[in-house]
């Protein structure tokens, strides 16, 4: 509940569920280990609909969260592979910085663990010895005024943010975070060694490979929260089959 409260002074997302999925971000960015995947978040809409604030919100109370614009690589690389880091992503036009910065792989290989990003640092040592693999598994998330491609959608959570007529008079801070973090490091602490609940997967789809490890934690440490969760997943299906219902259309030119 404090940390649902938490999200509550900064927006209004689309739905309260998409709000409790907020709060359950930030309890997978501090048990991250346990995961195989992880969704990045992509709020999208025109400006002044409380986008940035989310991010910012998000940013300062998760596990080593960095709110930063920069896509430079020898950035990402260090805070994916060294610092592990849940980064957080505030730009106008997302899909358009990744692709100038030439950072996809180490953006949107974020969502899955085991992708790996090769660079050549050390030509001078020849084959074999020249290249260096990093792992960018973490949590992610990013803010847009343009929507991602139909692939990249596929690996993301995706708010598109209403307008709110409330007025938001709270601004997201690194030490309104702090209390955040400090429950949640003791929330880390204490769940680390805890074996997740197991789930069988029941349908075909990355969405219910993305969402299963957070069912899981919310059904091992939640378990008041499942219907919740499952009513937020069956939200998350029904977004994801409208929106590729429109791409259909739009292919046929309908």
């Amino acid at each position: 509940p404090y940390i649902y409260k938490y999200f509550e002074q900064f927006s209004d997302p689309p739905t309260e569920l998409h709000r409790h999925y907020l709060v359950w971000m930030d309890f997978h960015s501090y048990l991250v280990e346990k995961f195989n995947f992880s969704p990045i978040l992509f709020l999208v809409a025109s400006k002044d609909r409380g986008k940035t604030p989310t991010l910012k919100a998000l940013a300062y109370s998760a596990y080593r969260g960095i709110f930063t614009e920069t896509f430079r690589e020898p950035n990402l690389i260090r805070w994916s592979s060294d610092y592990k880091a849940s980064l957080f992503f505030d730009v106008r036009d997302f899909p358009k910085k990744v692709e100038k910065a030439g950072s996809e792989d180490l953006i949107y290989g974020r969502a899955e663990r085991g992708v790996t990003s090769s660079r050549v640092l050390f030509p001078e040592k020849g084959a074999f010895k020249d290249m260096v693999e990093f792992e960018v598994f973490g949590v992610t998330g990013a803010t847009s005024n343009v929507m991602v491609d139909a692939i990249t959608e596929a690996r993301c959570i995706v708010f598109n943010m209403p307008f709110s007529r409330k007025v938001f008079t709270t601004e997201p801070t690194k030490d309104l975070g702090l209390v955040i973090r400090e429950k949640l490091t003791a929330f880390r602490l204490a769940h680390f060694n805890t074996s997740f609940i197991d789930i069988t997967k029941e349908k075909i789809g990355k969405l219910e490979n993305y969402l299963r490890g957070y069912h899981q934690m919310v059904k091992t440490i939640f378990p008041s929260y499942e219907k919740t969760f499952l009513k937020f997943k069956t939200l998350a299906e029904n977004q994801k089959k409208e929106e590729n219902t429109i791409k259909i259309f739009d292919m046929y030119d309908v």
